[in-house]
């Protein structure tokens, strides 16, 4: 059963850096003539972040030449067939998917970061396409705390009662387990809990300099999304 929750509950991590690529493959354009500034480059960051945790960014950037709209509709399908294809491989029932992603769009809603600094690349390639290091703090989020201990607690009151585990399908037995441990870790969010800041470094860059399009790269996207969550809580050794 531990085996489930790693599954499981490693997706969250999983979204996050899922959704960041699929944001930054379409790129940031810009007009001007000089390319993107420091500012610009920091903006960018922080608003595909934004988009990726809550649905929604500020600010004066374009995060693709289709526009806000289709950006989180990106979103909301990347989610929606992630978690779809998640569930369906764990055999959890209708209710227990639904908790599962509500419970993934209310920890993206707590998740904490914020750039703190953009400083000029020294590995710029041109001139003629500036090049920024961008610094972000993130404070991972305890999303799955008491995770492993959730579902064994759950497992044990199950087997305590061997009549009506022989009985019952194995897929409700799951479902109901997940149910229960989804429930209270949505309820932890309430008040969440963090780990300490962690500061990482992502590259902002022409990813199509033809276009004027600059974002970060997938492997920088990847950094990001695995930061936002804390893996504390979980079993990870089964």
């Amino acid at each position: 059963m531990n085996r489930h929750l790693h599954f499981l509950t490693k997706i969250l991590s999983l979204a996050a850096s899922v959704i960041l690529t699929a944001s930054v493959l379409t790129g940031c354009r810009t007009s001007s003539v000089k390319g993107p500034d420091a500012d610009d480059a920091g903006k960018y960051v922080e608003a595909l972040l934004d988009l990726t945790c809550t649905g929604s960014y500020s600010g004066p950037v374009s995060l693709s030449n289709a526009g806000r709209d289709k950006e989180l509709e990106i979103r909301e399908s990347i989610i929606d067939d992630l978690y779809a294809s998640t569930v369906e491989d764990a055999g959890l029932t209708e209710d227990v998917q639904t908790l599962f992603r509500d419970f993934l769009v209310k920890a993206g809603q707590n998740c904490r970061y914020s750039v703190t600094d953009v400083a000029t690349s020294e590995s710029q390639a041109s001139p003629d396409y500036p090049e920024y290091d961008v610094t972000v703090s993130i404070e991972p989020l305890k999303a799955f705390k008491g995770a492993s201990e959730l579902l064994d607690k759950e497992m044990d009151a199950m087997e305590s009662d061997t009549g009506k585990l022989l009985e019952t399908d194995p897929e409700l037995i799951c479902s109901t387990a997940f149910k229960n441990v989804f429930t209270a870790l949505s309820a932890q969010l309430d008040q969440p809990e963090y780990e300490s800041p962690q500061t990482l470094v992502v590259h902002y860059y022409p990813v199509d300099a033809e276009h004027n399009l600059y974002g970060i790269s997938e492997e920088d996207c990847r950094r990001l999304g695995e930061k936002l969550f804390s893996m504390e809580g979980l079993n990870q050794d089964e």
